[in-house]
């Protein structure tokens, strides 16, 4: 007759580590299980095993939250990475630079003054539609942040501001009363 097999149970090893199963009476080492009556040195008998510390609990919770967190980094990361990789969004952005770079002038030169702020709406558009592809190239490109290609962007986009036509009238002074004075201005030039 063979000796009946120990039961084998399951010991927790504490957070975060794998549980192993044991014969009853022995001690689980580090290497596995030890035979019964052997410690690993610095342990000690009798004492139960208690529960985890609630500051051990919010570190372990923490750090739950604090993976999550990564994890939905890495996810907007990687989506990032598609939409600028996606062609139809850099077709729309093309197309949006081409009236960035020759909307205001056209503006200026064939539409009437009531079309300015149809004008203006298509500026602000550009402007918002340019910040959210220099946000999704940050996060999506690799070496695109504070890049070359990074300040280009955002310099081009700063200076749509200058095409919205309350801005440009502000700085520039053309609307029809300083229109006025700046002729005279520069035919008092001329005349000198």
């Amino acid at each position: 007759d063979t000796p009946p097999r120990p039961r084998l149970t399951t010991v927790d090893a504490g957070a975060g580590a794998r549980r192993r199963s044991v014969a009853p009476g022995s001690i689980a080492g580090a290497g596995g299980s030890m035979p019964p009556g052997a410690l690993p040195q610095g342990a000690r008998l009798g004492v139960p095993k208690t529960a985890a510390s609630p500051k051990k609990q919010m570190v372990a919770r923490s750090t739950g939250e604090e993976d999550e967190k990564k994890r939905r980094f890495q996810r907007l990361r990687a989506e990032c990475r598609r939409l600028s990789d996606n062609w139809g969004f850099a077709g729309a952005t093309t197309a949006l630079t081409l009236y960035a770079l020759f909307g205001d002038d056209f503006r200026l030169a064939v539409t009437h003054r009531d079309l300015d702020v149809l004008f203006d709406c298509f500026t602000i558009l550009c402007i918002l539609v340019f910040t959210f592809e220099i946000v999704v190239s940050s996060l999506g490109v690799d070496e695109y942040f504070l890049g070359f290609f990074f300040l280009l962007d955002v310099g081009s986009t700063a200076t749509l501001v200058l095409d919205l036509t309350w801005i440009g009238n502000a700085i520039f002074c053309s609307d029809g009363e300083s229109e006025g004075a700046l002729r005279t201005g520069r035919a008092g030039r001329a005349g000198a």
